[in-house]
């Protein structure tokens, strides 16, 4: 892997002057921060059709550099789902690797958030809700079974430690209005909003206390 600096992250929120206004979208590999405080704090790490290059990554050549969209769109689900790690085609080893180094970048953001105190003396991840994901569960842009990790919310009800499984067809927004609800603006408060204008269902049973 090449050698990599960690940027500085944005301020980290130190006032509640704002109203909550989580983004209603999902996008790539980014998470969404949300405080106690009433602010929320969203960042990226790459949009999907990202042509972000990682270099001595790919086994098959690890002096190369290759593009990540473009190699995602190289492997079928076959060789995704593939349960034998010594059979996985090397496209497929590549897009692991890439993951892991999101991974660790993400390990990175969570455990500044777990030592840093907020202005009450807290560790600010228990005000701070961390959804990690992607808008696709696979490389072929299979939508069903997508996963989601969410970090943090001590404080805000949600439990951690476990797996949960709404099935392939849960609407994806029901995860932002499991967030929303622990700000304190269940889906009756919501009208007009456009996170409404899809499909539905409500806030996520099992997610939170």
């Amino acid at each position: 892997m090449s050698p990599w600096r960690r940027p500085a992250w944005p301020p980290f929120p130190t006032t509640a002057k704002t109203t909550p206004r989580p983004s209603t979208s999902a996008c790539p590999t980014r998470y969404c921060t949300s405080r106690s405080a009433s602010t929320t704090w969203p960042f990226q790490w790459s949009p999907g059709t990202n042509h972000i290059a990682f270099k001595g990554l790919h086994p098959a050549n690890l002096n190369g550099i290759y593009t990540h969209h473009p190699v995602s769109h190289q492997v079928g689900d076959a060789e995704i789902l593939e349960p034998d790690a010594t059979k996985r085609s090397a496209n497929v080893q590549y897009l692991g690797n890439v993951e892991i180094w999101y991974n660790t970048r993400m390990a990175e953001l969570v455990n500044t958030l777990k030592s840093t105190k907020d202005i009450y003396g807290n560790a600010l991840l228990d005000n701070t809700v961390v959804p990690y994901l992607s808008e696709i569960a696979r490389a072929t842009h299979a939508r069903d079974n997508c996963p989601v990790i969410v970090f943090g919310g001590k404080n805000l009800g949600f439990k951690g430690g476990q797996f949960l499984s709404f099935g392939p067809n849960r609407p994806f927004p029901d995860l932002w209005l499991t967030i929303l609800e622990s700000f304190g603006l269940p889906a009756s408060m919501l009208t007009g909003a456009t996170i409404l204008n899809g499909p539905h269902a409500g806030a996520l049973p099992g997610v939170r206390a």
